[in-house]
């Protein structure tokens, strides 16, 4: 992570903003190790690995340079982090986090004039279609979750909304999520 901080500031001459969206694939060989108390060590250490040791990293390579330029710095959270999961336990335990770790750093950083934020996108990808090709139903329910009724699209409703983040227009936003969600989560 820092030599790819390091070469975008040589390329640039400075780092004003950072986004954090790694995602750790899923690997989930066996349905009955999706709770806590069947889950394998390997795959904690495979989630806490990308989603919070990636951010730490992430942050901590580019905390000088966004000092420098009283930048921004972005994290994806997810809506397990906001109200759990009964079979992604690690998942959204390390989603949650990276919230916490959001307003931890707003606090430390607001100082030097860098804000942080997160983002919790409700919107389609990869593992959305795969679910719903296998379950046909699932995909009326989920759209109904929305007050808008239909999944975000990642780059033409996800997108614009951090890059909201990353602009002067958020300079006065710092240690909050951004629900990117058509409604999913009102009550949050």
């Amino acid at each position: 992570m820092r030599a790819a901080v390091e070469r975008a500031v040589e390329t640039t001459g400075r780092l004003d903003a950072l986004v954090h969206n790694a995602f750790a694939r899923p690997r989930w060989d066996d349905p009955g190790a999706r709770t806590l108390e069947r889950l394998p060590a390997d795959l904690w250490e495979h989630e806490v690995s990308v989603s919070l040791r990636g951010a730490y990293f992430c942050a901590a390579a580019g905390f000088a340079h966004l000092a420098a330029a009283k930048g921004r710095l972005v994290l994806l959270s997810s809506a397990g982090g906001i109200e759990g999961s009964v079979d992604k336990p690690a998942y959204a335990i390390c989603k949650g986090a990276l919230r916490a770790m959001t307003k931890s750093l707003a606090r430390e950083w607001g100082p030097m004039g860098i804000t942080v934020n997160a983002v919790s996108p409700f919107a389609t990808s990869p593992s959305f279609e795969r679910w719903w090709s296998e379950n046909p139903a699932a995909k009326e329910v989920t759209l109904r979750l929305t007050a808008l009724h239909h999944l975000g699209d990642g780059e033409k409703d996800i997108a614009p909304a951090i890059l909201f983040l990353l602009s002067d227009l958020s300079r006065y936003v710092t240690g909050t999520t951004l629900m990117a969600d058509g409604g999913r989560y009102l009550a949050f």
